[in-house]
């Protein structure tokens, strides 16, 4: 199991790397893609946990002084299917 925290600016311009996601930044990387088409505007910050088939993301704001938007995301290895399992306003 591995964890990574990074943060990110509103603006992310990146390519992801080809599928599978084999790698936490990876995940990041569509999960970034997620979380921008909702337009943050605050810097989000993102954590990762792996498991055999999936990557978990829990995506929040960088900053304490921000409240809510946040959520969890679930990143299929394989396909790379992000789903949004919870979001916390």
């Amino acid at each position: 199991m591995s964890a990574l925290i990074s943060g990110t600016s509103v603006a992310h311009s990146e390519e992801c790397p080809s599928l599978p996601v084999t790698t936490a930044s990876h995940a990041i990387c569509l999960a970034k893609r997620f979380v921008e088409n909702k337009k943050p505007q605050w810097a989000v910050s993102y954590e990762t946990k792996e498991t055999t088939d999936h990557w978990l993301v829990y995506y929040h704001p960088a900053s304490s002084n921000v409240r809510g938007g946040a959520g969890d995301l679930k990143i299929e290895k394989s396909p790379g299917t992000v789903k949004l399992i919870r979001g916390y306003k």
